[in-house]
């Protein structure tokens, strides 16, 4: 954030060029319903990470309200990718599909649609549910 707001800051650094305003900026999310759905499905899981404390999404210290969410980017066909590339990463992160776990050893679930809060910039119509973007770049181009 605070490279953001330096990035439009005439003041900052003029040596490396005019001020540019970020015209869009996202933060990941996880909805809540989701995190419900993963904690259901995991502690009906025989898999061998430790199964997570909570029962309820509304016990967890993430997640936001479905309603926050402003985009959704269905990347399905990339997830096998990424299963793959967070398996590069063997000392950091296990993975047994459909959970890893990091070094906590604690499960969760591995999504091939990721989601996100617009937090600057103008939201753009969307083809996703509830009408939420369903492209980062709509509108910038």
């Amino acid at each position: 954030m605070a490279a953001v707001e330096a990035a439009g800051d005439p003041s900052y650094a003029p040596e490396v060029g005019e001020p540019w305003q970020v015209a869009k900026l996202y933060a990941t999310a996880q909805p809540k319903s989701l995190l419900q759905q993963a904690l259901d499905e995991v502690h009906d899981w025989a898999g061998p990470f430790a199964k997570p404390e909570q029962t309820s999404a509304a016990d967890l210290p993430i997640g936001v309200l479905d309603a926050a969410v402003t985009t959704e980017i269905d990347a399905a066909e990339q997830l096998e990718a990424k299963l793959a590339a967070m398996r590069a990463h063997r000392t950091q992160i296990s993975v047994d599909p459909p959970f890893f776990a990091l070094a906590d050893g604690v499960a969760q679930r591995a999504y091939g649609v990721e989601h996100f809060v617009l937090l600057r910039g103008d939201r753009q119509p969307g083809d996703g549910p509830d009408g939420r973007e369903d492209d980062l770049f709509a509108g910038l181009l």
